[in-house]
């Protein structure tokens, strides 16, 4: 009998010091995380953001930077690493140029993401920000883009932001505080890829893009594509969009989030340019011409509101260039960039920072791309590798 005891005894201290030592673990896994592994809260845009924040943090004077957000139309189109050396080389002086486009990002994650980057220092002297159309879109007020803010990848500080556009904040509150009491189970995937990537199937992997070089940019879809490989691509992503486009409607959310980014880049006076990425003529096609109406309303009366421009790039690619009428083969991304930095980029770089804002506001938007009002930009000339205005 008195054996039992004791046995009963052990077995109870046993339990309790299990959980009392499970309980420490997860609380000092969830300060290491609040605190040291900020990259096991949001793997996708820690990859990235560590990359420009390394680059921007130097010593000694730091280079005119460019800066692009947006969804994975952007991190698959925009060859940031080529264009960086090409305009360096012309312009004549270092340049920072980073892609920072992440999946499904549309305009409440840009305003996010840029939240972040003026939190930890990095201000860049001009922004690009893509509009992607079916991600102006939602139902019932809640963007369509809601299924990219999981409560694992947000702080609690941005909690409350995410809930001023449609997001639901009770839910991703309970979830929060869910996860950060069990950071085992909340984030599993993010400690899982970082640890054992092998052993997750690549629709579960958060590593990032650790391949993504210093510009952010990682050579995509490069490999030969068939016919019959296009075919598949574009059905899936009629599948994905043309449902979607088809029931579309302008969430006020989402456009508030846009203004809004646009409102802190005045704040933080961070040159500003709109950006519609390329698009296939087929995908063009998913769109009524009542959404397109709609979009167009919208974009005008946002370019003249901020006084900002629209680079509409959405014709600057044929249909060979993509891989499924929206997500651009490499070919297709060095030739998107190259025009990009020789239509807009280079010429603005000729002008005095302190007049970017001037300059950008005298493009003018046609429906097609801007056209610059040629009167009001300084007349520069090139000697000896030196800029003489």
């Amino acid at each position: 009998m008195l054996h039992n005891r004791r046995l009963t005894r052990c077995s109870r201290a046993d339990v309790l010091w299990s959980i009392l030592l499970f309980v420490a673990g997860q609380l000092g896994l969830a300060l290491a995380i609040e605190r040291w592994l900020p990259e096991l809260r949001d793997p996708r845009y820690a990859c990235r953001a560590s990359q420009l924040i390394r680059r921007t943090a130097a010593g000694g004077p730091q280079p005119l930077s460019i800066v692009m957000l947006g969804s994975s139309r952007v991190q698959d189109g925009f060859d940031s690493t080529d264009l960086e050396a090409q305009l360096s080389q012309q312009f004549g002086r270092p340049l920072i140029i980073f892609n920072f486009g992440l999946p499904a990002a549309g305009p409440v994650a840009n305003l996010l993401h840029f939240e972040r980057m003026i939190g930890a220092g990095v201000k860049p002297d001009l922004l690009l920000v893509e509009v992607a159309p079916v991600l102006l879109g939602g139902q019932e007020g809640v963007p369509q883009e809601a299924g990219y803010f999981s409560a694992d990848r947000l702080w609690q500080s941005e909690l409350e932001l995410v809930a001023r556009y449609g997001l639901p904040a009770d839910r991703l509150r309970r979830d929060w505080w869910e996860n950060w009491f069990v950071p085992c189970h909340g984030h599993r995937s993010a400690i899982a890829s970082r640890l054992l990537p092998d052993m997750l199937p690549p629709w579960l992997q958060l590593c990032g893009d650790r391949e993504a070089d210093a510009s952010g940019w990682r050579v995509r879809n490069a490999q030969p594509l068939t016919a019959e490989d296009r075919r598949r691509a574009c059905e899936y992503a009629r599948n994905d969009f043309c449902v979607p486009l088809q029931s579309f409607q302008l969430c006020e959310a989402a456009c508030r989030a846009q203004r809004d980014l646009l409102a802190r880049c005045r704040e933080e006076q961070i040159a500003t340019a709109l950006v519609w990425m390329p698009e296939g003529k087929t995908f063009q096609s998913w769109y009524p011409s009542y959404v397109e109406d709609q979009v167009r309303r919208h974009l005008r009366d946002l370019t003249a509101e901020f006084d900002v421009p629209l680079i509409e790039a959405r014709d600057w690619a044929d249909e060979d260039d993509f891989v499924d009428g929206h997500h651009l083969r490499h070919a297709g991304a060095v030739r998107f960039s190259q025009r990009l930095g020789r239509e807009v980029l280079l010429p603005l770089l000729h002008v005095e920072r302190e007049r970017w804002d001037e300059y950008l506001a005298s493009l003018e938007y046609h429906g097609h791309r801007p056209t610059a009002s040629f009167a009001s930009r300084p007349v520069v000339q090139e000697r000896s590798g030196m800029l003489v205005r």
